[in-house]
């Protein structure tokens, strides 16, 4: 009859072997983990293929030779792994600032309560838009004015009270509102032609502008039904401009041509009507350089 070979065992769930209970190249047996242990004489480690379960010491986890190290403690709630490039891993705050357009806040309370505000318990002070938030008690989704009030863009008060230990996440929706960059230049004048002559209607700076767009009106004043308008695409590149005339439209026949140039370091829209009285009218949106 074959002999039974047992090797050092424990049946307690996660007992695992100190470099005191097996020497260098033995062998220990977890029955009720599932795992098996050996030593180097200096640590304790896991061996086998397909682990099903693993747990690293206070040494932390590195994969393949170091390429990917993991942190060897746990982060704060809340905060993601991020990397530093290097392949080493650490817990960083989920980065909300004024420009973003989301927002979440959360709150779990130690006594009840209606009021929230202030910093949450991931240290972020409640920010929010008025009119763009949800708020959540215990993952129920309130009702705005019924469930809550908010309206002073850093409380939130629940209509009815809250108890210890509920969790309450505030969503802030920040809306989109610079859609024309803040640095663009809007500009009108009218010029009045008493000839059939090229006119400068409007100027700008090499220096202060790259582009801009107009609105272009010319007004017959010898007849009163005739009017002409579009609107012109420009831009330059220091020594040269460019443009495009488009959506043309006159109540009779074309009474104006339009052009543009560099002189003397300024961009100039000229316009030049085919009649001997006029009235320009211009509007410019202008982009800085």
């Amino acid at each position: 009859m074959a002999s039974i070979v047992r090797i050092k065992r424990s049946a307690v769930q996660g007992k695992a072997p100190t470099t005191s209970e097996i020497l260098a190249g033995e062998l220990a047996l977890n029955t009720r983990d599932g795992k098996l242990f050996s030593s180097d004489g200096a640590t304790v480690f896991e061996i086998g293929a397909n682990v099903h379960s693993l747990s690293v010491g206070s040494g932390g986890l590195a994969i393949a030779n170091g390429s990917i190290t993991f942190p060897t403690s746990d982060g704060n709630d809340g905060q993601v792994l991020t990397t530093n490039g290097s392949g080493q891993l650490t817990f960083s705050d989920v980065s909300q600032d004024e420009n973003s357009q989301f927002s979440r806040f959360e709150y779990k309370p130690t006594t009840t309560g209606t009021a929230l505000s202030g910093n949450d318990r991931n240290g972020r002070s409640l920010s929010y838009s008025p009119n763009n938030l949800s708020v959540y008690l215990n993952g129920i989704n309130l009702s705005a004015n019924s469930d809550y009030i908010a309206t002073d863009s850093s409380s939130v008060v629940l209509t009815e009270p809250y108890a210890a230990n509920d969790l309450i996440s505030i969503y802030s929706y920040n809306p989109v509102t610079n859609f024309v960059s803040s640095t663009a230049s809007q500009t009108a004048n009218t010029k009045v032609s008493t000839s059939a002559s090229e006119v400068v209607v409007d100027s700008f700076a090499v220096a202060s502008y790259r582009s801009a767009k107009y609105m272009v009106q010319v007004d017959n004043t010898d007849h009163l039904n005739q009017f002409q308008t579009s609107e012109v695409l420009l831009v330059h590149n220091g020594s040269a401009t460019f443009i495009t005339e488009y959506g043309q439209i006159a109540t009779s026949s074309v009474i104006a041509t339009v052009d543009s140039d560099i002189n003397s370091g300024m961009v100039r829209l000229k316009v030049t009507p085919t009649v001997t009285n006029s009235n320009i009218k211009i509007t410019r949106l202008a982009v800085i350089v």
